[in-house]
């Protein structure tokens, strides 16, 4: 008897439905996050403070994207209070997404703010470059909208808190194989066909010449130089 409640508990624990996967964050996927990751962790090892993101999915609708997300310097599903090596204290953007129900008469909502060991910034700062949280809720611009917040902490503690600005570092990949300089300005795709525009300039003002000859009325025949 026990056996048998055991395997029915077992089988109903499987059809459950399972939680939301990382992947299932509404704003942001894995590869989004593991540049931003690099980012962070890039402006922590300058200015010694640890950024990053929370954010908390409310989805009363279908609950498919319930759930709490993060990302700082430490990693990928890290908040950034627990990251290591901050030397300088912590910035976090905390959002909150509520999705509500069709069903419901409320519309759906988003706020932030920031939680920071910084002294002088503020959330205000980050919404100062024309970036808000109603941009959370915008299908096509949600992740540029949480991305451009979070990205932007590193130049505001450096103007707002004197901290050492952080200056992106120049590529040091190899070019991709046969890139070479042209040394001649202008648009490749332009100059890479220029030979074929050419001929097919010169056949349009071809056909066009044709035309105009062909259309153009034959001289009268003099009757009198016939005979």
């Amino acid at each position: 008897m026990v056996l048998a409640v055991g395997v029915v508990a077992a089988v109903l624990a499987l059809l459950q439905p399972a939680g939301p996967a990382w992947a299932a964050n509404p704003v942001l996927d894995p590869e989004d996050d593991a540049d931003l990751v690099a980012t962070l962790a890039e402006a922590t090892q300058v200015q010694g403070v640890c950024y990053g993101y929370l954010l908390t999915v409310d989805d009363g609708d279908t609950g498919e994207w319930g759930g709490t997300y993060a990302a700082s310097s430490g990693g990928e599903g890290v908040r950034a209070p627990d990251a290591d090596g901050c030397p300088q204290g912590t910035v976090e953007l905390v959002a909150q997404v509520t999705y509500t129900s069709e069903l419901s008469d409320a519309e759906d909502s988003a706020s932030w703010g920031l939680v920071s060991d910084v002294p002088g910034l503020t959330i205000a700062d980050v919404e100062a470059a024309d970036v808000s949280a109603d941009g959370l809720l915008d299908d096509d611009g949600s992740a540029a909208t949480l991305l451009d917040a979070v990205q932007s902490l590193p130049r505001l503690a450096a103007e707002e808190a004197g901290l050492e600005p952080v200056v992106a570092e120049p590529s040091t990949d190899a070019p991709p194989e046969g890139a070479r300089a042209t040394d001649s300005p202008g648009n490749d795709r332009l100059r890479e066909n220029l030979v074929l525009l050419g001929l097919s300039v010169a056949a349009v003002l071809s056909g066009l010449v044709a035309l105009v000859a062909s259309s153009r009325p034959s001289r009268p025949t003099d009757p009198w130089r016939s005979r």
